[in-house]
């Protein structure tokens, strides 16, 4: 079944197995191909140290070559209150991450700025002709949608690799047990509907 086909209030009542197919499916926690840049997408207070050591755990296996930490709004974290794209930075370095390869981007608010933006830093950076691939790197049940959107604002010729950060509760076996994640779930559910339905993303078959 194609997510657009689906008629919106039928879409508001699907079962958990039928949102975890459109949340999960498709997405795979093996480490990607290696990438020129790695998308870091900053989130919740307690999803941005997970994501970041993912990252970081990228880059150390030689994966990645630059990451830009992409996020403006301002978080509680264990180095104060700061925007997201620097807590991400400040976690990346207490993992082993040089900060001559990081990259912060200050502007973004939602997921799709994330990938305007991002796209922007990492044209400055290296000329769009000349990038092969990125890792869009993220929390577990946010990934699907982000690497929908970084294919459709990214120029066809860059390949797309997403990696998952693994909060416990945040996995595909998991995810049903956390009221926090049933939520998440469930809006990546109708966003997603959204997107499809609008043509924004390409469909998405579940």
């Amino acid at each position: 079944m194609l997510l657009s086909q689906v008629e919106y209030e039928k879409m508001l009542v699907f079962s958990d197995d039928e949102k975890e197919k459109v949340v999960y499916g498709g997405v795979s926690a093996k480490m990607p191909e290696t990438a020129d840049f790695a998308f870091l997408l900053g989130g919740p207070e307690y999803s941005n140290e997970s994501r970041a050591k993912t990252c970081a755990d990228l880059y150390k296996a030689g994966k990645v070559k630059y990451i830009i930490a992409s996020g403006k709004p301002e978080r509680d974290s264990e180095f104060g209150k700061k925007a997201e794209c620097d807590i991400l930075a400040d976690y990346l370095v207490s993992f082993g991450v040089p900060k001559e390869v990081i990259i912060p981007e200050r502007q973004a608010l939602t997921t799709v700025e994330n990938m305007i933006f991002s796209s922007v830093e990492m044209q400055r950076k290296i000329h769009l002709c000349d990038i092969r691939a990125i890792t869009v790197v993220t929390s577990y049940e946010h990934l699907k949608r982000s690497m929908a959107l970084a294919k459709a604002f990214l120029p066809k010729s860059i390949k797309v690799y997403g990696y998952p950060s693994t909060i416990l509760d945040e996995t595909p076996s998991t995810w049903r047990k956390s009221e926090i994640f049933r939520h998440s779930v469930s809006e990546e559910t109708r966003l997603l509907w959204w997107l499809a339905y609008n043509k924004v993303i390409d469909d998405i078959e579940f």
